[in-house]
């Protein structure tokens, strides 16, 4: 594995996840999944803490890249969006799933709803990822 591939593809798909969430579930999800979504006294701050944010970005673009580079040879926004979407989705779907089955916070709206999130925002990442391995690759 090419360490300026990694950390390339690392950084794009940080950037997108970052600004993908922020779009998805910052603006377009927020008020559905706000209504859905039992409100506990000191459950949600009043800002995220965005180093935190940003430190988890880079763990699923991390995640993302390896998987890309080293076991799925992928190389193009294509496979690379096709592959994010399952990834996100599954990844989603599990911990989704988990809150709803052992808390009282979600119901299944907010579970549909990050169906299509994480599907979308695996999507453009996974794209970009991909485009940027392929790009680093012909080269």
């Amino acid at each position: 594995m090419d360490a300026k591939k990694t950390i390339l593809g690392t950084l794009a798909g940080t950037v997108v996840m970052f600004l993908a969430g922020w779009a998805i579930w910052g603006f377009a999800l927020f008020n559905i999944q706000k209504n859905h979504t039992q409100e506990y006294e000191g459950l949600m701050p009043d800002m995220p803490n965005m180093l935190l944010m940003a430190l988890s970005m880079v763990s699923a673009a991390l995640l993302f890249t390896i998987i890309f580079d080293r076991w799925a040879g992928i190389k193009t926004f294509k496979t690379g969006a096709m592959a994010g979407a399952v990834i996100a989705l599954l990844i989603g779907l599990n911990h989704d799933l988990m809150w709803l089955a052992s808390a009282n916070l979600i119901d299944g709206t907010v579970v549909l709803t990050n169906i299509v999130g994480n599907l979308v925002w695996g999507a453009l990442a996974g794209g970009v990822i991909g485009w940027v391995l392929g790009k680093l690759s012909d080269a």
